[in-house]
């Protein structure tokens, strides 16, 4: 996986995740053809995995409190303004970042995630 630095602070360039429940999975992300800017396909990481190389839960606070962040903790920084004339909230995401370039990992790191069992089948006769 590539890291980017879109919507990150001083440009940091991070791997990003969402600490979604499978739950929501199933009732959002991925069983509904609305996606917004999510696909319905995924990889699931165990966070144990993520946090032994480095990943952490993003700080969510004003922007005119990032500066208050070290700097070698501002690539955690999401901005965090629910009661702005235009608000940001991006909380439901409950994301998580690795500063790093690229993340490298094998199936036994991962599981992958489709939106319904003929994307299964189809994926499966396809790289089996």
């Amino acid at each position: 996986m590539r890291g980017s630095d879109r919507l990150i602070l001083e440009r940091y360039r991070c791997v990003c995740f969402t600490e979604a429940p499978l739950a929501a999975l199933a009732d959002g992300l991925v069983n509904r053809w609305d996606y917004g800017r999510y696909a319905p396909f995924g990889l699931i990481f165990d966070k144990r995995w993520l946090y032994a190389r480095g990943a952490r839960p993003v700080i969510y606070q004003p922007l005119a409190e990032a500066q208050d962040l070290p700097p070698s903790h501002r690539w955690r920084h999401m901005t965090y303004e629910p009661n702005a004339d235009n608000p940001v909230d991006f909380t439901w995401e409950r994301e998580w970042r690795l500063h790093a370039d690229e993340l490298r990992f094998d199936s036994s790191c991962a599981s992958i995630i489709v939106p319904d069992a003929e994307w299964e089948a189809r994926m499966l006769a396809d790289h089996e």
